[in-house]
């Protein structure tokens, strides 16, 4: 008998069809929704209420999450972030004779 010793290394983690930093962005968007419990829970507000903006907000933020894991992929947010900061065009304002004029 031949087992295979760690079939899964190098495989992508995923968590309820999440991958790579979606995994991290999920688990700190919630670990914030439970703060914000804890800070309107004790501000007074009813509970029913408090109950009611976390459940729409969590299913709002993790489906965003989610639609985004599906159309980006892996790496996706990475080559967004990327692309917004790279520039359309590169300016040029040093002249032609500029650059060939010998000093």
């Amino acid at each position: 008998m031949d087992f295979p010793s760690n079939p899964g290394v190098g495989e992508t983690v995923i968590v309820f069809g999440l991958r790579g930093q979606y995994i991290i962005l999920a688990a700190v968007s919630i670990v914030l929704f439970i703060i914000i419990a804890a800070i309107l829970g004790n501000t007074g507000i009813p509970v029913l209420l408090v109950i009611l903006i976390l459940v729409l907000s969590v299913t709002g933020v993790l489906g965003g999450i989610i639609k985004i894991n599906k159309r980006f992929g892996r790496h996706g947010v990475m080559k967004v972030m990327v692309r917004k900061r790279l520039p359309r065009y590169i300016k040029n304002t040093v002249e032609i004779y500029q650059l060939v004029k010998r000093k």
